[in-house]
């Protein structure tokens, strides 16, 4: 947003092919300073529908090994929900709703693609 000063943090993600929308920890979220833009709910496996903050956020993803001036993608201006139930060491899960704006692919021994 106008205004706000630009900051970057380098988040291990978790790509889940279930999950419709993307999401990062509250503590990532507060580390990061992301805006809170609205509030919601959503359903994860095992609850009902949770109450859960929406967060404004631009992602770049970085492949390891590619070079490290060029992010492999960068989703503007997207929003993430609160995760309810973080994986040990994992502070982002990138969803469909990211997922689906390009071509993606995952190969047998976990490497994957995603290309506009």
């Amino acid at each position: 947003p106008p205004g706000r000063e630009e900051s970057s943090l380098n988040i291990t993600a978790l790509i889940d092919t279930g999950a419709s929308q993307s999401a990062i920890t509250p503590l990532m979220a507060s580390v990061a300073q992301l805006p809170v833009v609205n509030g919601g709910h959503v359903s994860a496996p095992g609850t009902s529908y949770m109450p859960v903050l929406i967060y404004l956020a631009t992602l770049e993803l970085w492949k390891p090994g590619y070079d490290p001036g060029q992010a492999a993608h960068v989703f503007p201006d997207i929003r993430l929900t609160t995760l309810l139930s973080p994986v040990n060491g994992i502070h982002l899960l990138l969803g469909m709703d990211l997922l689906r704006q390009a071509s993606f692919s995952l190969e047998p021994d976990g490497r994957w693609m995603l290309n506009l």
